[in-house]
């Protein structure tokens, strides 16, 4: 019997050994980092576009026709090539009356015509987009109407924002170690949501009803990043 209990005992002691002898899984510490630039426009999209009615279709098309060449002669004017230029949407949709509940269509009756078309300028000489939209306005641009500034080099301005973030998280590990008096290690892992632009938009219906000039202010945009990481603690 106390043979038996010998090797139980020294049994045990090795498995002991054995499981002091393995690697611990570091500790980890997971923290979020965010960061945010910004940046100066540096080109504009300008959207306008041309709506006319008719009870004959072909007299609404021509219509339409005739106010949007002379939109577009009056942007040319401006120095602006037609490269610059660019159909976003054509239509031509029957107009119905409304139903007796005020909000369907009566598709059984046909009041007349109406042809939309809607046009897209980008420009990199901000200080021309005013002009734009006053001189489009003037020759018969009536509908959708609004304005966009952005950044070309959307890439360069993302990685700058994310590496910001990156050195945030880094930082808020680092106080974070420093309070247990711990030190940060390397990366566990890495994970992040890409970089956000929010860039300025504006609506200018108002310019249409109004006919008056109003001022663009381009601002800036903003570039935001969030990430997420795990490093180890030793």
């Amino acid at each position: 019997m106390r043979k038996i209990r010998l090797v139980t005992i020294a049994t045990l002691a090795l498995t002991l050994a054995a499981a002091n002898a393995r690697p611990l899984d570091p500790h980890t510490i997971v923290v979020s980092g965010s960061a945010e630039i910004v940046a100066s426009p540096d080109h504009a999209t300008i959207n306008i576009g041309v709506v006319t009615s008719d009870l004959v279709v072909a007299k609404a098309l021509q219509a339409n026709s005739v106010e949007m060449e002379r939109v577009v002669a009056a942007i040319k004017a401006l120095g602006i090539p037609e490269t610059a230029m660019q159909t976003s949407e054509f239509s031509i949709k029957p107009l119905h009356p409304k139903t007796q509940n005020g909000y369907d269509e009566d598709e059984a009756k046909t009041l007349g015509y109406q042809v939309s078309n809607k046009l897209s300028i980008s420009v990199t000489d901000l200080s021309k987009v005013a002009d734009i939209i006053d001189a489009s306005v003037e020759a018969g641009a009536n509908s959708s109407n609004s304005i966009s500034f952005e950044v070309k080099d959307r890439a360069a301005y993302g990685d700058k924002a994310l590496a910001a973030a990156i050195n945030n998280a880094r930082h808020r590990a680092e106080v974070m170690a420093n309070a247990e008096h711990l030190k940060v290690g390397r990366v566990i892992s890495l994970t992040t949501e890409g970089a956000n632009f929010q860039a300025g938009v504006g609506d200018l219906e108002t310019v249409v009803v109004t006919g008056v000039r109003a001022p663009v202010l381009p601002g800036q945009i903003t570039i935001s990043a969030n990430v997420m990481v795990t490093y180890a603690i030793e």
